[in-house]
């Protein structure tokens, strides 16, 4: 039978941090790849990089702390 490494409610453990850090690696390549193809001409030298990267870090930043704070008010520990 498979472990539950999620915390309890209204707590946060390492793992969940680690899961976090996950959602934020993952956010930020999606948002990337995704910014490069929807630019006019899909050209990666002439794309713009530092608005591409500040548009992927804000939705990396916001869906990662929104992913803990998702984690912060469930109870990990139920099975339902």
């Amino acid at each position: 039978m498979a472990t539950n490494k999620m915390s309890p409610k209204n707590t946060l453990n390492l793992y969940d941090a680690y899961k976090a850090v996950q959602m934020y690696a993952i956010t930020m390549a999606v948002m990337s790849v995704g910014g490069v193809v929807t630019t006019a001409g899909f050209d990666v030298f002439t794309a713009d990089w530092i608005t591409i990267f500040k548009d992927a870090f804000n939705v990396a930043f916001i869906s990662t702390f929104s992913y803990l704070i998702k984690n912060f008010f469930t109870d990990g520990t139920k099975v339902y």
